[in-house]
Order: C-alpha cells, then structure tokens, then sequence
C-alpha cells in the first residue's frame, strides 16, 4: 500500500499497531501522512519519521515492543524460502 500511494490519511484507533507500522512506511518514502488519533479527536500531520517518533514516545509507548515485534517478523518473512525450493 504504502509504495502505491502518493500520501497517507490514517484514522488510528489508539491501538492498531499496524496503523502506526503503515505511518512509517509512508514517511520512509518521503510521503506525507494526514493521521487522526480517535482518543485524542485530533489530526496530526507527519513530514518526518522524528516528528512520527516524538508522536510514539508520547502517545503509544506501550505499543513500541509490539511494533518491533511486527517489524522483526515482516523482515524475517521476506527472507524465508518456500519449503518447495
């Protein structure tokens, strides 16, 4: 998702972790992110992955281990063969 768009508009629930995985994607490419956080009835914008970890930090720190949880098994499964090989 995040190669083919040209910006990202999130609605985040306060718990979705891939919502914030996704932010980051977005902002790895240079793309801006409207983002609303529904605990918060806020819309943020993000122009940089320090403006999306200050917003982390402060906001989802409880959420940080399962988003490096989430990364660590995408990157694995990028890089495991098929068994049929």
């Amino acid at each position: 998702m995040a190669e083919e768009a040209e910006y990202g508009f999130m609605l985040w629930d306060g718990k979705s972790v891939g919502t914030l995985l996704n932010v980051a994607r977005l902002l790895e490419q240079h793309k801006k992110v409207v983002f609303y956080s529904a605990p918060e009835r806020d819309f943020l914008e993000f122009h940089d992955r320090a403006q999306w970890l200050r917003f982390v930090e402060k906001d989802a720190p409880a959420l940080k281990g399962a988003m490096e949880d989430k990364v660590s098994m995408e990157r694995a499964e990028r890089y495991v063969l098929p068994m049929n090989m």
